[in-house]
């Protein structure tokens, strides 16, 4: 088992989040791009949406409905993106690389996320192509892991984060630099 999986909360881990008692149907006609684009359109930053408890991870979908359905469910977002843009379909070959190479151990990521980086790709990309996709996830990658690593930071050296967010996000901790004594 992939060490990522096994350091979820046990929430996630599991399928016992909502989406993940519905059929394998069920699911695609419930999260749908369009459908996730507008149920998860309050998730605008990547910590809202790696915070996101209720929405299932691709760990949670690959452990309950297998490796190709994950596959073919990032695919069903890849050919949206590429209907949205008015562009010809991608090969059967292509489409697998672009799917392959977009999640490429990003399991922890949650349809938050996945819809994240592909309303922001609608959003500021005037073309679109493989590399650009595989591009954005990587980009989304490092900003959630920043963002989320700041939010770790701020709230053990604030004990009273929670309550003064407002506040703080004038404070950006990793641009902190201690003064230095003279």
């Amino acid at each position: 088992m992939d060490k990522r999986i096994e350091t979820l909360p046990a929430e996630r881990q599991t399928n016992t989040l909502p989406a993940l008692q519905l059929s394998k149907t069920e699911f695609l006609q419930a999260y749908s791009p369009a459908k996730c684009l507008k149920a998860m359109a309050q998730y605008k930053t990547p910590l809202q949406c790696s915070t996101a408890k209720e929405i299932p991870t691709v760990a949670a979908i690959r452990k309950t409905y297998g490796e190709e359905y994950i596959s073919g469910y990032i695919k069903l977002w890849i050919v949206n993106l590429y209907e949205f843009f008015g562009k010809s379909a991608l090969s059967d070959a292509q489409l697998d690389e672009a799917a392959f190479l977009a999640l490429d151990g990003r399991y922890y990521l949650n349809l938050a996320d996945i819809n994240a980086v592909f309303t922001s790709l609608k959003k500021a990309s005037t073309d679109i192509s493989p590399q650009k996709i595989v591009r954005a996830f990587e980009d989304y990658d490092g900003r959630r892991a920043a963002e989320y690593y700041n939010h770790s930071v701020a709230a053990e050296t604030f004990p009273d984060y929670g309550t003064r967010t407002a506040e703080l996000k004038l404070l950006k901790v990793s641009n902190y630099k201690p003064r230095k004594n003279k």
